[in-house]
């Protein structure tokens, strides 16, 4: 049988029967479906970007990812929704639940076949919603709904770390390159000229001997693990010139 959405009010009291987390329930109205896991809301005081809590939808250059998020734009956009949020993630987004018109979006997505239960984050949510999802996935799959429809569906946290190891294969081969080896030598020949500068200018307004000039650079906001000692710049110096005689000539073949 195919599990039926809750009720809103379902919802909001597992909230606030769960004591692992302190809740805070916000009302407002949603801006912008910006794809099939996040939107903006408009709330009393701020318009701010919310991650839906429990589910992974398809990314925006992922298949589906535009049928999931056409399929929640038409669920919620300028609907009042109300938010049940106990923070936020790593980008600054508000992580919550959501419900609107007596459903839970969260499981109104899963169980369409428009979004995966996110098993490594299912803390965020009450154990028996948890549980709901994961059976409201399960039902999807068995039914053929939404993306599982096709075989071989890849989840979303499989294809951004795809997505990013190529990126980084790509940047590694790119550092390689004439044009990325040029890059790499002028930024560290501006830092030797600007370390120079700092030091020259130290010495002559006859700065106290004990102070480090190494500390009054370009390179001083960054953690004091990544700054480079002049030995340091003058190795990367030599290494990259090297790469770039290789690359020079590796591009004309």
């Amino acid at each position: 049988m195919k599990l039926r959405v809750l009720p809103i009010v379902s919802a909001l009291a597992c909230a606030v029967v769960c004591t692992c987390t302190q809740a805070e329930i916000y009302h407002g109205r949603v801006d912008r479906v910006i794809d099939g896991d996040t939107i903006k809301v408009i709330t009393n005081d701020a318009v701010i970007q919310v991650r839906i809590r429990g589910i992974d939808a398809p990314e925006s250059d992922q298949p589906f990812g535009g049928e999931a998020r056409s399929a929640l734009n038409k669920l919620i956009s300028g609907q009042n929704v109300i938010l049940n949020t106990d923070g936020k993630d790593s980008h600054g987004r508000v992580l919550a639940s959501v419900a609107v018109g007596g459903n839970d979006v969260g499981l109104y997505m899963i169980e369409r076949g428009y979004a995966w239960y996110y098993q490594d984050y299912g803390f965020q949510i009450p154990a028996d919603w948890q549980q709901a999802y994961r059976t409201a996935e399960s039902t999807a799959r068995l039914n053929g709904d939404g993306l599982w429809q096709a075989s071989g569906t890849v989840p979303p946290w499989s294809w951004r770390k795809q997505r990013r190891e190529a990126n980084q294969i790509a940047e590694e081969e790119y550092r390689e390159t004439l044009e990325g080896v040029t890059e790499e030598l002028e930024t560290n020949f501006n830092l030797l000229s600007e370390r120079w500068n700092s030091w020259r200018n130290r010495f002559l307004s006859g700065t106290d001997e004990g102070d480090d000039p190494e500390q009054h650079t370009a390179d001083q906001s960054l953690p004091e693990s990544e700054r480079l000692s002049w030995w340091e710049i003058f190795i990367k110096l030599g290494e990259g010139a090297s790469r770039w005689v290789k690359a020079f000539i590796t591009s004309f073949f």
